[in-house]
């Protein structure tokens, strides 16, 4: 099969892909946006797919991304593995990022000092109308604190400053120094590590040529998230074990599972982050809110599920973190059964997600 033919025959069954997903989310819907890191290491094959694809590429600091990476179980397991990976992906975006006409670069520091200005700069750059709505919204997913680790918890720019030895910060020079310089950060070999740089306006989007060859694949995964957090100067003490954050994350899911079937969610209001993320699918349109409101609404549309009130007839807990999966099985007046399904993410004590499925599904008799 020539690349041609073959080129052709996978952009019609990535068509069928996106096309089902726009069915299901919003038939209406203009654009379908598809997010990923490792689409960085493929924007050629991307853009002989849909060369008319518009792309966004958020970076950042790599010092700061390096210092994230080390600090999570799910990261490269080493220094010099995450500093090549992460300039690795800046090297393939900018030259890849000329394949399209439109590629817009956005500073993650941008959108953490500035996200309404940011955002609208983004939309702008896209062609797209940023109302008023959707900037509020922006503002306050910045508000969201996710992905902090318990080393050093909050969000905001510089961390890798009091985190890296000196030798570590020459050490990400002489690997990603270039790929630094590519996204105009400024180096800190022989300056104060303590002197923050600066955070610049939005800028237009820019499109680079001078880059080196695509990234490599990313291999070998490890898992020694504890012990290189206990090297860098982290206690034992302060990395919660999993068994605990196990037993902390089933005792939250529990309490909101029995607010649920009480119908008392105003109970468990400590219990939620104030900005909660609250999603519904099946039943009606897909919807998705944050705060008090979103679980006031939650509470308003489980009160008229068809379920409230039926017998369980069955219950599946699937633990992880930071998600518990729940499945009920729910027998309803006329003996048919109906399935209706949780996701509740739990981080730092706090549920921060949830996800309730409640698809038409086939009854089932029973």
């Amino acid at each position: 099969m020539d690349r041609t033919h073959w080129v052709t025959a996978m952009r019609r069954f990535c068509d069928e892909v996106f096309l089902g997903l726009l069915e299901t989310l919003d038939p209406s819907a203009r654009y379908l946006v598809e997010r990923t890191p490792l689409h960085t290491t493929h924007l050629e094959l991307i853009a002989s797919l849909y060369p008319d694809a518009k792309v966004v590429s958020i970076v950042r600091d790599g010092r700061d991304v390096v210092r994230s990476q080390l600090s999570t179980g799910w990261g490269p397991d080493s220094f010099t593995r995450a500093v090549t990976e992460w300039a690795d992906y800046v090297r393939a975006a900018h030259a890849g990022g000329p394949l399209f006409n439109t590629f817009v670069e956005i500073r993650y520091e941008q959108l953490l000092e500035n996200p309404r200005e940011t955002v609208r700069a983004i939309y702008g750059a896209l062609d797209l109308d940023a109302n008023d709505v959707d900037l509020a919204r922006a503002v306050q997913e910045a508000q969201v604190p996710f992905n902090v680790d318990p080393a050093m918890p909050g969000i905001r720019i510089g961390k890798w400053r009091s985190s890296f030895s000196p030798e570590e910060v020459r050490q990400f020079e002489a690997i990603g120094g270039d790929a630094l310089d590519l996204l105009g950060y400024e180096r800190a070999v022989g300056r104060s590590l303590a002197e923050p740089a600066a955070v610049e306006a939005p800028q237009p989007p820019t499109r680079r040529t001078n880059a080196s060859a695509a990234a490599r694949r990313t291999l070998g995964r490890a898992r020694a998230c504890a012990a290189r957090r206990i090297s860098r100067g982290v206690s034992a003490s302060d990395v919660p074990s999993t068994h605990a954050q196990l037993v902390a994350s089933q005792e939250a899911c529990d309490r909101w599972l029995e607010a649920v079937e009480s119908g008392r969610l105003a109970e468990v209001g400590p219990l939620l982050h104030p900005l909660v993320l609250v999603m519904v699918v099946g039943g009606g349109e897909p919807w998705s809110d944050r705060g008090p409101a979103a679980v006031s609404r939650l509470a308003d549309y489980l009160a008229a599920d068809e379920t409230a009130g039926c017998r369980q007839r069955r219950g599946d807990v699937h633990p992880g973190l930071p998600t518990f999966g729940v499945v009920k099985t729910f027998e309803l007046p006329d003996g048919s059964s109906v399935d209706r399904s949780w996701f509740i993410t739990i981080e730092r004590a706090k549920i921060t997600r949830l996800t309730y499925y409640a698809f038409p599904l086939e009854r089932k008799r029973t």
